[in-house]
């Protein structure tokens, strides 16, 4: 699936009107591997804000912890399991995604055919 969008460096994303890079794929251990680092600086160097649904957090990353206060820019992570759960560990996948969520993701998985969530109940 493709947005249609063109490729770009990250300084030409902002100079567009980007204000965040959004880490779109996941490996297996959900962490921010050492090649990913350079890049992650190089966007936010641009300006860009880093926003990740990983399970490894950006913040724990000495490297992008430093560049994100030297450019003033904000590390965003999206996979914060609430207290009680572990993420990585299929635990996480018990706890219900809110009703506005799991009525798009159904509607993604219509349209598409595919699981798009592991959380929908």
């Amino acid at each position: 699936m493709t947005t249609g969008l063109p490729l770009m460096t990250p300084r030409e994303a902002f100079s567009a009107g980007a204000r965040s890079m959004v880490i779109g794929v996941v490996n297996p251990g959900g962490f921010i591997p050492d090649a990913w680092i350079a890049p992650l600086v190089e966007a936010m160097e641009a300006g860009l804000d880093i926003v990740s649904g990983m399970h490894g957090q950006l913040a724990v990353r000495a490297e992008l912890a430093e560049a994100a206060t030297r450019f003033g820019c904000r590390l965003i992570d999206r996979a914060i399991a609430p207290e009680g759960y572990s993420l990585g560990h299929r635990a996480a996948t018990r706890w219900p995604a809110p009703a506005h969520r799991r009525n798009r993701l159904r509607a993604l998985q219509e349209k598409y055919g595919a699981r798009a969530d592991p959380c929908i109940p």
